[in-house]
């Protein structure tokens, strides 16, 4: 309904714009007038056949995951194209993390960004990170976009629901979800308790339980063979808590290689299409 206002509204703005004033006679097109030109919107076509990474960080205006991401991806040359996502506005942990229309209008701005650069770019691939609050962010985009348009979801101590309805992003995830949590993140736990899930429910978080399947479909059952768990372990770095798996070491060592490789027994490996040598 937004984007429909908003278009309505622009053609009429157009419209009052290229129309001559009340009153004023149409003038005649000469010679010497100047031609139309014709908007065109950026091109994508440079990110055909690249890795396009979509990170929604956490609540409160964090930023640890796609700083940390950014470092990674210079210091490996890793050639990754990471996109920051914004859309925490309140600088608070706890009323970023119940701005359900925050959340939203960021999803769809992704959504939007890989349809338009899908256009131009085929073949290139499509990766969405979120860490808290911004889980919620990348799993509405997902579900606003057609299936198996994006490689992989990767949510980093999601603070939504354990039973969150994951069938419709799965269908959008070529190779599933990736869930990091932990049973020691202290600050989901309070969260549960003063302000509930982001998207509005009191119920324990996947971030520090996993996702729950609630459902005894056999459709949906065969759905979340798809979703795979990581539970925090000593083996990691940090004590477990709300911000461990956006280390930097953690994220080395379980997120950035799953940007080059499909899950195990799944599809081919992802292949970065290597740029011709110059002569």
């Amino acid at each position: 309904m937004r984007r429909l206002s908003c278009l309505i509204f622009g053609l009429a703005v157009a419209g009052l714009l290229h129309g001559p004033a009340f009153g004023q006679a149409k003038k005649e097109k000469t010679k010497d007038s100047p031609k139309k030109v014709e908007f065109r919107g950026p091109s994508y076509k440079h990110l055909d056949g690249q890795l396009v990474v979509f990170v929604a960080n956490g609540a409160g205006g964090s930023t640890a995951v796609s700083d940390n991401l950014f470092d990674l991806n210079s210091e490996h040359n890793l050639r990754l194209r990471i996109q920051m996502v914004p859309w925490a506005k309140q600088d608070s942990l706890f009323r970023d993390l119940v701005d359900q229309e925050s959340q939203i209008n960021a999803a769809a701005r992704i959504a939007c960004t890989v349809e338009a650069i899908r256009k131009d770019a085929p073949h290139a691939h499509f990766f969405f990170v979120g860490q808290s609050a911004g889980a919620r962010v990348v799993l509405a985009a997902a579900e606003m976009l057609p299936a198996k348009s994006v490689d992989r979801v990767i949510v980093l101590s999601p603070a939504v629901s354990c039973f969150y309805d994951l069938t419709r992003a799965l269908k959008t995830s070529k190779y599933g979800i990736d869930n990091f949590y932990s049973t020691e993140d202290g600050i989901l736990e309070i969260a549960e308790e003063k302000v509930g899930t982001a998207e509005g429910l009191k119920t324990p978080m996947a971030g520090r339980v996993g996702f729950r399947l609630a459902s005894s479909d056999k459709k949906e059952i065969e759905a979340y063979r798809a979703v795979r768990q990581i539970r925090w372990t000593q083996d990691y770095c940090g004590s477990g808590g709300h911000f461990a798996w956006t280390l930097r070491h953690n994220l080395k060592k379980t997120v950035v290689p799953m940007f080059f490789c499909a899950p195990a027994g799944d599809c081919p490996t992802i292949v970065l299409n290597k740029k011709p040598a110059k002569k």
